[in-house]
């Protein structure tokens, strides 16, 4: 017996001899980069959450997992910073987050799921959120801070939860990044940071004019240096910005951006396969830290 797009029995013409189940997904981008030299702190991965979908028995389904992008190297034109990578499920695709702006031609903050963190230019702006719009998703993602007016100083990162912080409002401190997008009623807090995803990177600022570490958003936003020390990378598979470098006597490089997350749950039993698999309060809940196929 066939109907509704799967065969009951197993036996003629259908796609399933099960019917649909339906499950929860959480897709998280991959964190911007920081830039470097008093560097804007790299934006969060956009997060994609709350359709409930059908999920068809024996349907293979592409789990791409966005890695984090590269933090500008150093001043000089010779290395900018790089925007995260987007992660995708099936047909559902999160963007990846802006790069933090570069201290000599890429001023300002890159456009992605959250917006890099303008860099220590007094002209400077962040990116701007441009995540995708997905039926039945919420998009979450927000702006990179801006450059207030210092020239000591960078801009935060936007987190999924918040905007980044803006530049030049403390002394020569450097923006925080945005707070990142708290879930952990959802998925516990075993994944992400503690069930928070894709803060922003903090912004770099100078030591030698009183500049202070700026702190990376929740959610795994890098904490920025005020030195010549590299901005720390975002935590990996949280979509956190790297934060951007400092400066003092050298160049600090900006950090990388934390790579994404794409968590599949649903209630009862395992059903399908794919990931690291784990059974949170009666649910089956699959993550996948890196990319594969999830198998319905």
């Amino acid at each position: 017996m066939t109907g509704f797009g799967y065969n009951i029995l197993g036996f003629g013409t259908g796609v399933s001899a099960l019917p649909p189940y339906q499950a929860k997904i959480l897709v998280v981008a991959g964190g911007g980069g920081g830039g470097s030299t008093t560097g804007g702190g790299g934006g969060g991965g956009e997060v994609l959450y709350g359709a409930t979908i059908d999920i068809v028995p024996n349907q293979t389904y592409t789990v791409t997992v966005g890695a984090g992008g590269a933090g500008s190297p150093y001043s000089g034109g010779a290395g900018n910073s790089s925007d995260g990578d987007n992660s995708v499920f099936g047909t559902v695709t999160a963007i990846g987050g802006g790069g933090g702006g570069f201290h000599a031609s890429n001023k300002n903050g890159g456009d992605g799921g959250s917006g890099g963190g303008a860099n220590s230019a007094s002209s400077a702006v962040g990116g701007s959120a441009v995540g995708t719009s997905v039926t039945g998703y919420t998009t979450y993602g927000n702006d990179g801070g801006d450059n207030a007016g210092g020239t000591a100083s960078a801009a935060g990162g936007g987190g999924a939860g918040a905007v980044g912080g803006n530049a030049g409002v403390s002394g020569n401190v450097g923006g925080v990044g945005g707070n990142g997008q708290d879930l952990s009623s959802n998925f516990g807090t075993g994944v992400g940071a503690s069930g928070v995803f894709a803060g922003g990177g903090g912004g770099g600022s100078q030591s030698n004019v009183g500049g202070g570490a700026a702190s990376g958003g929740t959610g795994g936003g890098g904490t920025a240096q005020a030195s010549s020390s590299a901005g720390q990378a975002g935590t990996a598979n949280t979509g956190g910005g790297g934060a951007g470098g400092g400066w003092s006597s050298n160049y600090g490089a900006g950090g990388a951006g934390g790579s994404g997350l794409v968590i599949i749950r649903y209630s009862g039993s395992q059903r399908g396969s794919g990931g690291t698999v784990s059974t949170p309060s009666g649910d089956t809940m699959h993550v996948f830290s890196s990319s594969g196929t999830y198998t319905g």
